[in-house]
């Protein structure tokens, strides 16, 4: 009985009905269809913001830290003349360095564009040469020979931390502004998705 109204209609606006709905659920589908699709994008952007970008931001300051770590013992081991101290030092600095490895390993997988891969060559380059004067400066200041080691520490070493520092400081910022991209891009697809409506 409810649909009586229908079949007293005519057959022209019948058809027209017809096609009207069809055409509104055509509508309907490839809307839906669009907005999987931008959806899928801003989901995109949002695991490459979780599993790349911030995670390298990550491993880019825990490197920071564990060179800043060491360097910290290192100058501490400098100051004593106490072999204890010396000793507690050592083993301090054998942890920073454990980090330190440990982080730059990781941060090796998070690599994404050859930018990226040329900075993190150029702090790895600046590490070796950091952690061969390390050895030096540790080897000189357990001697006693406190000046040689100072003497070291402010020059090769200190060059070598400056290439540190200013590749981690690029790292940084190409890992920011990849991020912020991707964050922005995720912003217009989202716009995009909501404005078709």
């Amino acid at each position: 009985m409810s649909h009586e109204w229908f079949y007293d209609l005519k057959i022209a606006t019948k058809l027209i009905v017809s096609f009207g709905a069809v055409m509104l659920l055509t509508l309907t589908l490839i809307l839906g269809i669009s907005n999987m699709l931008s959806m899928n994008r801003v989901n995109q952007a949002s695991t490459d913001l979780a599993d790349n970008w911030m995670p390298s931001v990550r491993a880019v300051m825990e490197l920071r830290t564990a060179v800043g770590e060491l360097r910290r013992w290192e100058l501490s081991h400098l100051l004593t003349e106490d072999a204890a101290a010396m000793a507690d030092y050592e083993k301090r600095m054998d942890g920073a360095l454990s980090l330190l490895r440990q982080h730059r390993d990781s941060y090796e997988k998070l690599i994404s564009s050859p930018e990226e891969k040329a900075t993190a060559t150029e702090f790895d380059r600046g590490l070796t040469t950091f952690l061969a004067d390390h050895a030096k400066i540790i080897e000189r200041s357990h001697a006693g020979k406190k000046a040689e080691a100072r003497a070291l520490l402010a020059g090769s070493s200190a060059q070598a931390l400056k290439v540190i520092s200013d590749s981690v400081n690029k790292l940084f910022k190409l890992n920011v502004d990849g991020g912020d991209v991707a964050s922005a891009q995720c912003g217009r697809w989202r716009s995009d998705a909501r404005d078709r409506r």
